[in-house]
């Protein structure tokens, strides 16, 4: 039995995506188009994960699968397609015993990355790879049609085929019978140099080959533009919150002090908290904001608290002594007691000191 890792790939079911498309563009792909060219990143002993997330930080699901496709798919590892739980096609990544040795991918690699602008949704490729219709592949060793509709990815991306997975049995059978069916179909397998329209293909992975470099450089440029255009969102956000809390603060207190070491632009935020202050004035009349001013420092919160605390002393002193009962009280409960709120003098004196005096 042969020792070959298997991926799945999931496929969206759209007027943009299909497996017919990768079949035709003779490639492993991926979505997220509008990540760009990434060739800078394919092999790249840097965290791949943490450059997309440059590029799209709410994208969360990209990242395992970008790692995927960018780094751990190895030249004759096993690939499938799926549409939804429907396993469309089945591939092995080419093994070139005589490609050059790169720094863009791994030795006797028979295949590169390729951000193909010429589709409309699945850019991030590998290329070039043959698939073979999983039907046709099947028939040739088994009758079991329901290995055709199982194990599904569920979620659109590529992912490694585990030890527990669904898809033990279809992982059985191309373990069993992938080296006889290559060897029986070479021509549908792998490429050929004798072959006029794999001629065609692999000129095409020569020129990509070439060119790698120079693609490298210009996808990395425009990575650091994002980057950079990134920080500047950031910093622009940062700036905003800084300065609605500092009126916050102001609002409540009336003062602010702001601290910090020389160039950390103290002066430049109070120039933007004056202008802000001064542009809510002008917005109404000097009565007006006059008026606003005298409400607003009535209605404190400790005014607030304070009208709570009256009515729950009003209101425990007349459930204590109702003015119906105060013609009765005895002398005890008028002004002996014990001194724990029991008589009436410590509720004049004590208990309803917060009424005032």
């Amino acid at each position: 039995m042969v020792a070959l890792k298997i991926w799945k790939i999931g496929i969206g079911r759209n007027s943009e995506s299909s497996y017919r498309e990768l079949k035709e563009q003779f490639c492993v792909s991926q979505g997220w188009r509008e990540f760009g060219d990434l060739s800078f990143v394919y092999h790249n002993n840097e965290d791949i994960s943490s450059r997309i997330k440059v590029l799209n930080p709410q994208e969360n699901r990209a990242y395992n699968a970008f790692e995927a496709l960018m780094s751990k798919i190895n030249p004759g590892d096993i690939v499938l397609a799926f549409e939804g739980n429907e396993l469309k096609g089945i591939t092995q990544m080419p093994v070139d015993n005589n490609s050059p040795v790169e720094p863009d991918g791994f030795k006797n690699s028979g295949f590169v990355y390729f951000y193909n602008e010429s589709v409309n949704e699945y850019r991030q490729s590998l290329f070039p790879v043959k698939w073979v219709d999983w039907q046709d592949f099947r028939s040739e060793f088994s009758d079991d049609a329901s290995l055709d509709v199982q194990g599904g990815q569920g979620v659109a991306g590529i992912v490694a085929c585990g030890g527990g997975d669904t898809l033990a049995p279809i992982k059985e059978l191309i373990l069993k019978n992938w080296d006889k069916f290559k060897a029986k179909h070479k021509n549908i397998v792998e490429f050929s140099h004798d072959d006029p329209s794999d001629q065609k293909i692999l000129a095409k992975l020569n020129a990509l080959r070439e060119t790698l470099s120079e693609r490298r450089l210009t996808s990395y440029k425009r990575y650091q533009a994002m980057v950079k255009q990134h920080f500047s969102d950031i910093s622009i956000l940062e700036q905003e919150c800084l300065e609605q809390e500092c009126l916050e603060l102001l609002k409540a207190n009336y003062n602010l002090i702001l601290s910090g070491s020389p160039g950390t632009g103290k002066t430049y935020l109070a120039k933007q908290l004056a202008n802000k202050i001064n542009y809510e004035r002008e917005k109404i009349s000097p009565k007006e904001y006059l008026i606003e001013a005298i409400l607003n420092s009535i209605n404190t919160e400790e005014e607030k608290q304070w009208k709570i605390n009256r009515k729950l002393s009003t209101d425990a002193f007349f459930n204590k002594f109702s003015i119906e009962n105060l013609k009765s009280l005895t002398l005890e409960q008028y002004c002996i007691g014990r001194g724990n709120k029991e008589n009436f003098c410590w509720w004049i004196e004590r208990g309803t000191s917060c009424l005032g005096g």
